[in-house]
Order: C-alpha cells, then structure tokens, then sequence
C-alpha cells in the first residue's frame, strides 16, 4: 500500500497544499492560507454570516459572538489553526478551524470546531480543499 507511487504523490501533494505557515497556497481556482490576527475583522464577518444562516450547524450562537469584540476573534485566530479559502486574498469564501490541544500527551490531537463555506461557492471546490 505504500509503495504505491499515486498514493504518495497524492498525500505529498496534500501536505504542500496544507503548509501550516502563512503563505498561500494556490488550488484550484482559489488561495488557501492561514488566517492571522490581521484577519480577524473578515473573519469575524464570515462566521457571523455562518451562524446567522445556519444555526444549525453551530454549537455557538449569532447573539453570542455578535457581542464579542474583534479583540476576542484576534484572539481565538491566535490560539487555533484557521485555513481560509479566498479569490482575492482579502474576500474570505470560506473557512475551516481546528483547535489543538494544549496538553502535552495531547498536542498530537485537534478538533475540527468550525467550517463554513459561503452558498455562492459550495460545490465549486474550496470546501473540499478545507475539509
């Protein structure tokens, strides 16, 4: 099964599309990158537009995180991975998030808390390439 040359060529792949630093990355039609403290206002805005169309796909609530100041999503960018689809690199199309643990027998572990992507692009890739 690892010899397969196909199969290495495509985990390789995979692994230089989802470089962890913030360097974009161009797939498909569209740049994946990693979000930063600088984009915590257009962040902000998508996952408001999340919880506001798709309660139901959240544990959090529109009410909840309207309130918070952009401070507090600074800092959750900060504190997690989020990868981020976009065209232009300043429109977020949409994002995905993934805690890790902090823990030391638990740093190899992370939870994907968040992914949203906008009605206008699903199905034309970029949530494929998030999740």
């Amino acid at each position: 099964m690892y010899g397969d040359k196909g199969l290495v060529a495509a985990v390789e792949k995979l692994r230089y599309s989802w470089k962890m630093d913030r360097t974009p990355s161009a797939i498909s039609s569209f740049l994946l990158r990693r979000l930063g403290a600088s984009d915590a206002e257009a962040f902000r805005e998508l996952r408001l537009e999340g919880l506001r169309n798709h309660p139901e796909a959240f544990g959090s609530s529109w009410g909840e995180e309207s309130e918070q100041p952009l401070a507090w999503f600074r800092e959750r960018l900060e504190q997690n991975i989020v990868l981020a689809g976009s065209v232009d690199n300043l429109h977020l199309l949409g994002v995905a998030a993934l805690g890790i643990q902090q823990a030391l027998k638990l740093r190899h572990k992370g939870v994907l808390w968040s992914m949203y992507v906008r009605p206008e692009v699903r199905g034309s890739g970029p949530s494929r390439s998030l999740g």
